[in-house]
């Protein structure tokens, strides 16, 4: 049983223990930490910073292979302890992106971890580490469910260590020295993954938010639970509940289970629910997810700013597991809003390495939203590609079914204005080889010049309404070649002044002549380019539920 204080004091009336106030806990009220508390540090340049970003010169020597899509790899045929320094800074640029990087077989020991370890920036100390550059990791049997009753931190939850500091750790290795056959497993989630998971509106709510992260909860459960003092007092510290690592420049969702209580910018009850979601959230993320089944010789080694990991509990022998973790001070955290998330950026390559201007392709969060109080925002969720004013790729807000109305609109006008077209033409071609009209043909230009607007109009209103072939034929007959001139001299007017009132912004003349020579195309040949906003011609056609632009 757990050598909690709580197990010394028996409720009479439940059997069971009672939870003890820490002011009233002997173990903790006596404890005074030696050390200060911190002050926020610049720690050296990340060694990642110093890469190869392909990591040439470790992947010359080392096989990777990814054990998820989402996070971790493992590397084999290399020995960390030969790695050069470029090798070492390609190793860590390969965890910054992939969270956690495994090995298996390897001969280090506690003091050459330490000498390689320290090439990665300041050794950090825990607040329950003995010595100043390592510290000593052990599992536990215990019953987290019961336990956490008694004891306010939840020891087997997600967390990234000690994220409570103001330069929480970036980069940890956990070698194993001594573990069981069955269990003690270790797991991690991508906070990358994370991140992307979540819908737009809660990415921009998390955005907006400063996670409350505090060791007090762990202080306390260090004194009475594990019988350790802590070497420095507790302390909350407000980080960013969304973050920009610094080398990825990728956004991390920075909430964890083990030392977030609440957000500041909220009141309680609003903070709870939060924080409800938020553990619910990553227990739920197996697509983000990778375990890591431990041996004796295997290493770990992760980035805290993107990935959260916890111990899975299990009944193995109290004892039989042991490793030495070693940990450098990270930068204080923030957030550039102008930084991507995952995802992002893997749309935006995709679309660069397909080259030109390509339809958007959904995302598991791609939507388009307007700002009901119509302000702008600084960037655009699942920004529309629109073209208007010539300029192809410009980003616009605001809805899109407005604009996707108007161009389905003039699709149809300018097919309508196109059959006319076509159709005057082959009333042409039908006057000149009909048989049986001489008499009509003889018809003289003075009588082609009496034809009235009246009837042309008439002709023009009865083609729009009704382009049967009966009364294209009729009208053949009833037409001379003068006449058949001046007809589709009215069409040729009538058409060029519908697309003037069709342009959405000031098209020229030249642009409305443009768009009736466009429309001699054929319904195929259109249908193969699409037409877009403005009369402009699309990089796809039309389809299904709207336009791609």
């Amino acid at each position: 049983m757990s050598d909690l204080e709580a197990y010394k004091h028996i409720s009479p009336d439940s059997g069971h223990p009672t939870i003890l106030h820490p002011n009233f806990n002997p173990k903790i009220r006596a404890w005074n930490p030696p050390d200060a508390l911190r002050e926020e540090i610049v720690p050296p340049k990340d060694r990642a910073h110093f890469a190869d970003p392909q990591k040439r010169s470790l992947l010359s020597v080392a096989t990777a292979t990814d054990l998820t899509e989402s996070i971790g790899t493992l590397l084999s045929g290399i020995q960390l302890s030969a790695l050069t320094g470029p090798q070492l800074d390609d190793l860590a640029l390969l965890v910054a992106e992939r969270g956690v990087v495994f090995l298996r077989d390897q001969d280090l020991t506690t003091e050459t971890q330490v000498k390689l370890f320290s090439h990665y920036g300041i050794l950090d100390k825990h607040p329950a580490q003995k010595d100043a550059k390592h510290v000593t990791i052990k599992g536990s049997n215990a019953d987290h469910r019961k336990d956490s009753v008694y004891t306010p931190w939840p020891q087997a939850g997600w967390h990234a260590d000690t994220s409570f500091e103001i330069n929480p750790p970036s980069y940890s290795l956990l070698r194993m020295e001594e573990h069981p056959p069955v269990g003690g497993d270790t797991a991690w989630v991508s906070q990358y993954g994370l991140f992307d998971a979540l819908s737009p509106a809660y990415q921009r709510l998390f955005e907006g938010l400063h996670a409350v992260h505090t060791s007090r909860l762990q202080y306390d459960t260090i004194l009475d639970l594990w019988g350790v003092g802590p070497n420095r007092p507790p302390i909350d510290t407000h980080h960013p509940a969304v973050r920009t690592h610094p080398v990825t420049g990728l956004k991390a969702w920075n909430v964890n289970e083990g030392f977030v209580t609440g957000f500041a910018e909220l009141k309680k009850a609003e903070s709870d629910k939060l924080l409800d979601f938020s553990v619910q959230h990553i227990h739920s993320a197996d697509d983000e997810l990778v375990r890591w089944k431990w041996e004796v010789g295997s290493v770990a080694m992760w980035d805290n700013r993107v990935a959260v990991h916890r111990v899975i509990p299990g009944r193995y022998k109290a004892g039989s597991r042991r490793g030495v973790r070693t940990t450098v001070f990270g930068e204080k955290p923030y957030l550039d809003l102008e930084s991507e998330s995952r995802d992002q950026r893997a749309e935006r390559l995709a679309k660069s390495e397909g080259g030109g201007v390509v339809a958007e392709q959904p995302s598991r969060n791609e939507h388009v939203e307007t700002k009901t109080n119509g302000s702008p925002e600084k960037k655009i969720e699942g920004g529309v590609k629109t073209a208007i004013d010539g300029e192809i790729g410009r980003e616009t807000q605001g809805s899109v079914k407005p604009h996707v109305g108007t161009a389905l609109n003039q699709i149809d006008a300018n097919e309508k204005e196109a059959e006319l077209t076509d159709q005057s033409l082959r009333d042409s071609k039908i006057e000149g080889q009909a048989e049986g009209n001489a008499e009509s043909k003889k018809t003289s230009v003075s009588e082609a010049s009496g034809f009235k607007e009246k009837d042309t109009d008439d002709k023009v209103e009865t083609q729009t309404d009704d382009n049967s072939e009966n009364q294209t034929e009729s009208n053949a007959e009833n037409q001379t070649e003068s006449n058949a001139e001046i007809y589709k001299s009215e069409i040729t007017k009538k058409q060029a002044d519908d697309n003037a009132e069709i342009q959405t912004n000031d098209d020229t003349e030249k642009q409305a002549e443009g768009n009736i020579a466009t429309q001699t195309y054929s319904n195929a040949e259109k249908q193969a380019i699409g037409y877009g906003e403005a009369g402009f011609i699309n990089t796809k056609p039309r389809s299904g539920g709207g336009l791609h632009v």
